[in-house]
């Protein structure tokens, strides 16, 4: 069985463009305010999967980066 974290990595990559991902990880936009709908269905992913947010709107969005950062650059390469 595949590492959950590639799964995610892999399921991003299908489903958004991976440009605007790096962009906001390098947080040169802002995925709530410039992609909204993307925003939402990545919350939705990270929540599906059990990651906790604590309905603090800058924390929240950092362990989005974060995990976002995570899932594209570091585990997708094991």
């Amino acid at each position: 069985m595949a590492h959950p974290n590639t799964i995610t990595a892999t399921y991003l990559e299908d489903t958004c463009e991976r440009t605007i991902l790096e962009q906001a990880i390098n947080r040169n936009l802002v995925l709530d305010i410039e992609y909204p709908k993307l925003y939402n269905r990545i919350m939705r992913h990270y929540e599906d999967r059990g990651i906790d947010f604590y309905g603090n709107v800058d924390e929240d969005y950092e362990i989005l980066l974060d995990n976002l950062e995570s899932d594209l650059y570091y585990e997708s390469n094991l």
